[in-house]
C-alpha cells in the first residue's frame, strides 16, 4: 500500500486544559503495514514534526486501519481533522468463570478463560483468575466474612470483573460468591465494575434477547440496576477493553444491586434456570 505518513496516530489524550496534546497512540508506517502502536507524548511530537516527520489521523473499520487525514502543525497547535478515541488507561481485571471439565471438553469454562488470557493479556496491568475452588472458604463462616475473604484474597487490587457466560456458569456457587464479593468495598478494597461476556457455548449468544434465567442472577440483578453491562464474545482488543473502561467508570456512578440471596450450594445439572429471589440454603 502507498505510504500514508512516517507515523499514524490512532488514539490520542488531551491534558487537563483541553487544549493540547498530551499523549498520542503512534504507529510506524512500514509502508507495506503499520506498526503495533506505542504511547508518545507531546514533546516527542514536537521533536519528530522539526525534523519533518510526518503523521497522518487514522480510525479502524471492519477490523482494518484507514487513513483519515494529514496532521498539520500552525503556531504550535496540531490539527487533525477527526474526534480520535482516547488512549484508555489499563485496568486490573478479575475473570470468574466456570471451569468445567477441560481434560473431556474443549469448550468448558476453563478453554475460554486461557483464551481470554491470550487474547488480551497485554492490554490490562493484570488478568487474574484466582478463582474460588471448594475448600478455599470453612463452612459455618458468616456470609460478610465470605465476602470480604474473597474481595481481599481473591480479588485483591482488581478494579473491574468479567464474567465468562456459559451455559452452566450461573449454576455455580462460587461464580455467586465472586460477583458478590467484587461490587462490594472493603477495608482494602474498593468495589469493582462489573460486565458480563456471553460465550459462543450459551444458547444466547448473537442474540437480541436472552433468558435472564440462565445467567447468574446477581449479574442479571445488576445488569437490570444499570451497574452491568453484558456482551457478546468479541476478540477486538478495543471493543473489549472499551468494555472494560466503561464498567471501571461505571463503579461509583451506578448502584449495585446484591439483594440476591447468596447461593449456599451449587445447582444440580437437571436445573434448567434460577427463581426469582427464591430463599436459598446457606
Amino acid at each position: 500500500m502507498e505510504k500514508w505518513a512516517d507515523y499514524c496516530v490512532s488514539k490520542l489524550n488531551f491534558d487537563k486544559s483541553g487544549n493540547w496534546i498530551d499523549k498520542v497512540m503512534v504507529h510506524e508506517d512500514l509502508g507495506t503495514s503499520i506498526s503495533k502502536g506505542v504511547v508518545r507524548d507531546r514533546k516527542w511530537m514536537i521533536a519528530q514534526s522539526l525534523i519533518l516527520k510526518t503523521f497522518c489521523s487514522i480510525t479502524k473499520k471492519d477490523g482494518s486501519y484507514q487513513k483519515y487525514s494529514d496532521f498539520k502543525r500552525q503556531n504550535g497547535l496540531f490539527s487533525w481533522g477527526i474526534a480520535l478515541p482516547n488512549i484508555l488507561t489499563k485496568r486490573n481485571v478479575f475473570v470468574s468463570f466456570h471451569h468445567g471439565e477441560p481434560e473431556v471438553d474443549a469448550d468448558c469454562g476453563q478453554r475460554w478463560k486461557e483464551k481470554f488470557e491470550k487474547l488480551f493479556a497485554g492490554r490490562y496491568d493484570t488478568i487474574s483468575t484466582k478463582s474460588v475452588q471448594d475448600g478455599d472458604i470453612g463452612d459455618g463462616i458468616k456470609t460478610e466474612t465470605i465476602r470480604q475473604k474473597i474481595r481481599d484474597n481473591h480479588i485483591a487490587d482488581a478494579t473491574v470483573t468479567i464474567v465468562l457466560i456459559g451455559p452452566e456458569t450461573w449454576k455455580r456457587k462460587h461464580v455467586d460468591w465472586e460477583i458478590s464479593s467484587s461490587i462490594i468495598d472493603t477495608k482494602n478494597n474498593k468495589r469493582c465494575g462489573l460486565l458480563g461476556i456471553f460465550l459462543p457455548t450459551h444458547n444466547d449468544f448473537g442474540k437480541a434477547k436472552f433468558n435472564q434465567y440462565t445467567i447468574p442472577p446477581r449479574l442479571y440483578y445488576n445488569f437490570k440496576s444499570g451497574f452491568a453491562k453484558l456482551y457478546h464474545w468479541n476478540e477486538d482488543p478495543d471493543v473489549v477493553h472499551q468494555w472494560i473502561e466503561d464498567a471501571f467508570q461505571r463503579r461509583s456512578k451506578e448502584e449495585i444491586d446484591d439483594s440476591y440471596p447468596r447461593f449456599g450450594k451449587n445447582r444440580s445439572d437437571e436445573s434448567i434456570g434460577w427463581e426469582p429471589h427464591k430463599k436459598e440454603e446457606s
